[in-house]
């Protein structure tokens, strides 16, 4: 059985049928966790991860992920918000994990 890293952006949010049917552990011999929630510390930046190059965008809940397999273990989740003098590098921010193997 191969470790198991899934990234991108999903357009969808965390109750969606896409989120849920990719995170649902019972469908797949593996199991698939989103790394946000078993991060070792808390999840760091905004809980959303898209902004269509709005500086003040304030949305509740993320489109963006990276799920992960049972071999890993997060360490760190986080959802980078950094701007340059008011100006965003995306329509999304980008989310960073640091991950190693059990």
């Amino acid at each position: 059985v191969e470790a198991v890293i899934v990234t991108g952006d999903f357009n969808a949010e965390p109750t969606s049928k896409t989120y849920l049917n990719l995170t649902d552990n019972r469908q797949y011999k593996k199991d698939i966790f989103d790394a946000s929630k078993i991060s070792l510390l808390k999840p760091y930046g905004p809980a959303f991860t898209f902004t269509a190059f709005d500086i003040n965008a304030k949305r509740q809940y993320p489109i963006d992920y990276v799920l992960v397999s049972s071999e890993f273990k997060v360490k760190r989740f986080g959802v980078l918000n950094d701007s340059l003098n008011g100006r965003l590098p995306s329509d999304h921010y980008p989310v960073l994990v640091d991950v190693e193997f059990k």
